[in-house]
């Protein structure tokens, strides 16, 4: 299953570049933040369902686009104090379930512990992708903020892996390249993640493979009864 995790900023006029990458690219799941629509925006994208959590005055919105062949439902978070997410509860064969969260923390806020407690209690399998704006040495960022520190210790006492791309995914005007497209895992081991020179963004798209075996969506077979007899 292959994954996409992208900071659009501003997803609104790049429709039509994102299709074409998701086809190219075979991409099962792509998980977009900063997607700065409002909730009177239609966005749609053939052949996927999609799942928002739209903007405020200031921006921001998360997104998760899923193949429609996948088995899913959408999962209701409980609140959360800093992050914007979206998930998604992905079914696999033998019951198995996981849980896939779209994430965006504004780079004003902090992390809460609690938020990622919140998340991480929801099931035993679990996949947080998005833009966390914390940096570190350890995802080869070439400094630390508090919440680098912040993330790096509760992924450390909670057994939940750090995943990121040997590339920086975040080239802001202003200052030097950065790595702040993650994701995390807990119990659900992921391909190394590959920064993709690609799309409209000051981000890059960071794309990995997730190894399981998900249930396959089945059709609905529709009936015309107007003519029966």
């Amino acid at each position: 299953m292959r994954i996409v995790v992208w900071n659009a900023n501003s997803i609104s006029t790049k429709k039509a570049e994102l299709n074409l990458f998701l086809k190219v690219n075979k991409i099962d799941i792509a998980a977009i933040s900063e997607t700065k629509l409002l909730p009177k925006q239609r966005f749609t994208i053939p052949g996927y369902t999609i799942y928002r959590s739209d903007r405020n005055q200031f921006g921001e919105g998360v997104m998760l686009i899923i193949n429609n062949i996948l088995g899913h439902d959408q999962f209701y978070l409980p609140n959360l104090v800093g992050l914007k997410a979206t998930a998604i509860c992905l079914y696999l064969q033998n019951h198995n379930q996981l849980l896939f969260v779209s994430t965006y923390l504004p780079p004003p806020s902090a992390i809460v512990p609690a938020d990622l407690k919140a998340i991480f209690t929801q099931n035993d399998s679990v996949v947080l992708v998005g833009v966390l704006n914390s940096k570190h040495v350890t995802w080869n960022n070439t400094s630390v903020n508090r919440n680098g520190r912040i993330l790096l210790s509760y992924c450390i006492n909670n057994d939940i892996f750090i995943n990121y791309p040997d590339q920086p995914t975040h080239f802001p005007h202003n200052s030097n390249p950065s790595v702040l497209d993650i994701a995390l895992s807990k119990r659900r081991p992921i391909s190394k993640p590959l920064a993709v020179p690609a799309l409209s963004s000051d981000h890059n798209p960071t794309v990995f493979k997730i190894h399981l075996h998900p249930a396959i969506s089945k059709s609905w077979i529709m009936y015309d009864y107007k003519q029966a007899n």
